[in-house]
């Protein structure tokens, strides 16, 4: 659809959303190894860094442009379950 009809987007912030929520817990509440959340949280991050990209690209109207990123989103999606794997 265009992005003029798009009127609910998912939730963009990383800080807001579930995955951010529940890592900031599990550092205060120290779940896992450091080392370990903070490369989730590196990951979660280019995660969505790469979908608020390809939502600008689409906003401004650049669909084809913003379907070109869904590799890069794929491939950062798979950073977090890497990530995640690695917790300890």
């Amino acid at each position: 659809s265009s992005a003029e009809d798009k009127k609910h987007w998912p939730i963009m912030n990383s800080k807001n959303c579930p995955c951010g929520s529940w890592i900031k817990r599990a550092v205060q509440e120290k779940l896992f190894e450091p080392q370990g959340l903070e490369r989730l949280n590196k990951a979660h991050e280019a995660f969505h860094a790469t979908a608020q990209t390809m939502q600008q690209h689409y906003q401004d109207g650049d669909i084809a442009l913003a379907r070109e990123g869904i590799p890069k989103f794929r491939v950062a999606f798979e950073h977090i379950n890497n990530a995640l794997g690695m917790c300890e």
